[in-house]
């Protein structure tokens, strides 16, 4: 079956898909052009020709459908709600960053002229990342799709860009909040945002995730047995863990959601009402008003694994709270 279907740049793309066929797609300025190709291909298709029409197009294709792809076919159905979303960030800025580029001129020396230009943007663990979601694209487009790849080009594009100094190898963040930094944080998302200041205070006391906040229930907080759940964790499932007494009291003071005039209650409302992008950018400037630098919303989490083992506990019962799937990260 084919389709033709209208891009956010107003370009419009002609998908062909039939099974025991490698997907064809091409990019047209006008909804006519798309058909009438669209048409030739269901032709070819049909006298067996497909195939090579197909390769022969292919690097014709633009990089920017080949990350649409991997967006609708992957992205969409096979990510975490949380991840999913850091990665369309990432789609957003390859898209803008590609537009118009064809895959046969995205070849190494392309993409090391463009990793130059962006690590003048950004840190190289942010480049490193962009990078590797272009490669998982590519792969995609190559091992679900049946797209002729050849070798990645991003394969080769990241060991110049090395060789180069561009980008170096991923360090392990040790950044973590002081008492002092905490006190001012706290101190300024009451006065501006009190809906993430509890959300915040949450995940230093519970080492949680930035989704795993937004996710989170009332019916997720059984008070009976000071259990947490969480669910669709980063492993894969729900998981449960102990509630810490401070925690409680958080949870304590946080205001139920109530019904305006004329409406029912939700029946199972999310406990801080806040989406993960908002927690960023309230934690972001209110670090920027209180002078708090190179501090992250996901440094709190190993602020809390800190604490704990300052406090006594052990590796495995740290391990049991974080709920990390390798010890040694803890380390």
């Amino acid at each position: 079956m084919g389709m033709v279907r209208k891009r956010a740049n107003g370009r419009y793309q002609a998908v062909v898909r039939r099974k025991g066929y490698p997907q064809a797609s091409k990019t047209f300025s006008t909804k006519a052009q798309a058909s009438a190709w669209l048409r030739e291909q269901e032709v070819q298709m049909d006298n067996g020709n497909v195939v090579a029409l197909a390769n022969a197009d292919a690097h014709e294709t633009l990089v920017s459908d080949l990350l649409d792809a991997y967006e609708r076919e992957h992205v969409d159905h096979i990510r975490k709600s949380d991840s999913a979303e850091v990665e369309r960030v990432r789609l957003r800025t390859l898209e803008r960053a590609f537009e118009g580029v064809t895959f046969k001129e995205c070849d190494y020396k392309y993409l090391v002229a463009w990793g130059r230009k962006r690590r003048k943007q950004v840190a190289s663990d942010t480049l490193v990342r962009e990078l590797g979601v272009l490669s998982s694209a590519f792969n995609h487009a190559k091992y679900v799709n049946d797209f002729p790849l050849g070798a990645n080009p991003v394969t080769e594009a990241k060991t110049v860009m090395r060789r180069m100094k561009i980008i170096e190898k991923p360090t392990h963040r040790e950044r973590v909040i002081s008492d002092a930094e905490m006190d001012r944080l706290y101190a300024d998302l009451k006065k501006n945002n009190p809906n993430v200041l509890a959300a915040v205070q949450f995940a230093l006391e519970m080492a949680m995730r930035r989704g795993e906040l937004a996710k989170l229930r009332w019916s997720d907080v059984n008070t009976d047995t000071q259990e947490l759940r969480l669910r669709d964790t980063k492993a894969g499932k729900d998981q449960k863990v102990p509630l810490t007494l401070r925690a409680s009291l958080i949870l304590a003071a946080v205001p139920k959601p109530k019904p305006k005039p004329g409406e029912e209650p939700e029946e199972d409302p999310v406990v801080f009402g806040v989406q993960p992008h908002s927690i960023t950018t309230a934690f972001r400037r209110a670090c920027k008003r209180c002078g708090i630098e190179d501090l992250r919303v996901h440094d709190l989490r190993h602020s809390a694994a800190s604490r704990w083992v300052a406090s006594g506990l052990d590796i495995a019962e740290v391990r049991l709270l974080t709920r990390h799937a390798d010890l040694s990260s803890l380390g």
